[in-house]
């Protein structure tokens, strides 16, 4: 088992769910705290709403949006399904695993990263896209959404905590709520939101004093960063995730609640880290660059999702 990996922001020029609302929030609390002032006003003007949204709203709204009539496509941006051969080997191919047509979701971050700063778009087509990446930037640390084996683990129905559940839904929310001490539903917003910024903010004072570390933060380089860490995420899925086997997983003698959680634990707690750090880091890369451009939004203009 790998220990979690202690790093700091760089001073900065089916059905899935990826983290579930909890961990979504959570990822987008945690990168708020990591913003310019430049990224703040960024996120604060395209997301003006009438519905007195935050950031960690902005990044549920691509998991809501995908059922509705003209997005049904983009459930395909939120994975890759890597074909490898966990838990014997695991590895992420581009050409191999990200479909033409439909992309996957590194071709997706690539996208949306390129549209947030594009002037030929109409603003409400740049709120998307931003909020697609804070989406979607969880999504891709989640190992389960880089994997193809069962539906990334859809089809591999688990007992935890005396329940049947699918191994994808543990790794989104169930794993996450036991750490926290929860007992919400999804759903449960006041709640989801308030232990969501707990968390953040003790994984912000968790790393706030580490080493900087070097870090892929090129947004011009967007597929080779979301490549980088969907390989990173893929090898938690033979580290950790179906390190036990898909029988010894779906036996239900096998309590998922007890020593498999409490190993998920430290890791779960790392790539939802790593994520909040790497979109506060590609927030604020896509801030300077629209400031280097004499790109700026109007103060207070209302765009409606």
């Amino acid at each position: 088992m790998r220990v979690p990996n202690a790093f700091a922001l760089l001073c900065a020029i089916p059905a899935v769910h990826g983290w579930g609302e909890l961990g979504h929030r959570t990822v987008a609390y945690l990168a708020e705290k990591y913003l310019s002032s430049a990224a703040s006003d960024l996120v604060d003007n395209l997301l003006a709403n009438n519905r007195g949204w935050d950031i960690s709203d902005g990044a549920l709204w691509a998991d809501a949006v995908k059922h509705r009539r003209g997005y049904n496509h983009t459930g395909k941006w939120h994975y890759i399904d890597a074909a490898d051969d966990p838990p014997r080997y695991c590895n992420v191919n581009y050409r191999r695993d990200c479909k033409p047509g439909p992309g996957c979701i590194v071709s997706a971050i690539s996208n949306f990263t390129a549209r947030v700063n594009d002037a030929s778009l109409a603003q409400k087509q740049q709120k998307e896209a931003l909020m697609f990446l804070l989406h979607f930037i969880g999504d891709i640390h989640q190992p389960l959404h880089t994997e193809l084996l069962d539906r990334g683990g859809n089809d591999i129905h688990v007992n935890f905590s005396n329940r049947v559940e699918n191994l994808h839904a543990v790794w989104d929310t169930h794993i996450a709520h036991k750490m926290r001490g929860l007992k919400a539903k999804e759903g449960d917003d006041a709640v989801l939101k308030e232990a969501a910024a707990v968390w953040a903010e003790e994984l912000y004072a968790a790393n706030e004093a580490t080493v900087a570390v070097a870090e892929c933060r090129d947004v011009s380089t967007a597929e080779k960063c979301a490549l980088e860490w969907a390989e990173e995420g893929n090898a938690w899925i033979c580290d950790n995730v179906l390190k036990p086997g898909v029988e010894w997983l779906k036996d239900r003698r096998n309590d998922l609640a007890g020593e498999y959680f409490d190993d998920a634990v430290p890791v779960v707690d790392e790539l939802v880290a790593k994520a909040g750090l790497r979109l506060g880091a590609w927030l604020n890369a896509l801030a300077a660059g629209r400031e280097c451009a004499g790109f700026v939004v109007q103060e207070g203009e209302r765009i409606e999702i």
